[in-house]
């Protein structure tokens, strides 16, 4: 791994399709590997009626080089999950997320060509 790569993507799972009573189930996996990413906490405050709280959201950063696999946002219902592992403290842990949001950020065909991943439900 090089400089600020803490994280190594496992897998992506696609949702599977809903039942009867409209919950959806595991899909298969889409995708399996290994691939050095970076995975951060983003913190910040918001306000709700005139009281703060600390929000956190994860985020994960994949170069397009590395071989980024493909990747659908969605809702808790909908879109797919990845499983991470966390490499920022040891004993390293397998993490699993849902993917709610990706941007694709080009660099001008650089190195800096990347997927960020918005995360959440982390285990």
């Amino acid at each position: 791994m090089s400089l600020g790569e803490n994280a190594v993507l496992l897998n992506v799972r696609l949702v599977g399709a809903p039942d009867a009573y409209g919950d959806t189930t595991q899909g298969g996996s889409s995708w399996s590997g290994r691939v050095a990413c970076h995975l951060r906490r983003r913190r910040s405050l918001g306000f709700d009626q005139g009281l703060a709280t600390l929000e956190e959201r994860d985020q994960l950063i994949v170069r397009l080089a590395a071989g980024a696999p493909t990747v659908a946002p969605g809702d808790r219902t909908e879109g797919s999950t990845i499983l991470v592992e966390d490499r920022r403290a040891a004993p390293f842990v397998e993490r699993r997320f849902r993917v709610a949001g990706v941007t694709v950020r080009s660099g001008g065909g650089t190195i800096a060509d990347s997927v960020l991943m918005e995360l959440a439900d982390g285990d």
